[in-house]
């Protein structure tokens, strides 16, 4: 919803005063939102709400970092980073993710924005699983067809989609994780 919010009051509001007003308040509620997470990042409805959880999240930071010439940032923040970095943790293979909570353990993540995120966040990891994901989705076919996404992701992604696709792709068969905040652990037999 701060995603939204924030990009219609940046393209409409004229009053420089009801604006500053509007994004502080939900910068407010951003800050409540990310300060609701584990420190481990996860995402306790499980990785098929990825995309409108830490995703969304990516969306609002990315659009204030982008309306202050960088000026307010926290992607360097550990914890943004590990929301950020939950959906590759929580890939098994293909299509398939660690199934917990109410989410399906068949998800497709938006490439374009897993690249984005990795990018924003200098996760190599997760620039590659990004790409990894655009190749599996033929050639980014999710990410970059507006009847398939929200236009707050699908103009940057198309934006990014030649780099995207140059990035090596990455699929990240982590050994093994824990989040101790939602209390789940997963690994890997070689």
């Amino acid at each position: 919803i701060n995603s939204n919010v924030l990009n219609i009051v940046l393209l409409l509001e004229k009053n420089e005063t009801r604006r500053a007003q509007a994004i502080f308040k939900s910068m407010q509620s951003v800050d409540v939102f990310i300060n609701s997470y584990p420190d481990d990042g996860g995402c306790d409805e499980g990785p098929g709400y990825w995309g409108r959880a830490g995703g969304s999240l990516f969306d609002y930071l990315e659009l204030l970092y982008l309306a202050t010439d960088g000026k307010i940032s926290i992607f360097n923040e550990p914890l943004v980073q590990k929301m950020g970095q939950f959906i590759y943790k929580a890939w098994i293979h293909d299509d398939y993710y660690i199934d917990f909570a109410d989410a399906s353990a068949i998800n497709q993540p938006e490439a374009g924005l897993v690249y984005r995120f990795g990018n924003r966040i200098n996760d190599p990891v997760m620039k590659g699983f990004g790409a990894y994901l655009a190749r599996r989705q033929k050639n980014g076919r999710n990410h970059a067809d507006p009847d398939d996404g929200s236009l707050i992701r699908v103009i940057p992604d198309l934006l990014t989609t030649h780099a995207m696709l140059a990035e090596k792709p990455v699929e990240p068969y982590l050994a093994d994780f824990w989040l101790p905040g939602l209390q789940v652990m997963a690994a890997r037999s070689y």
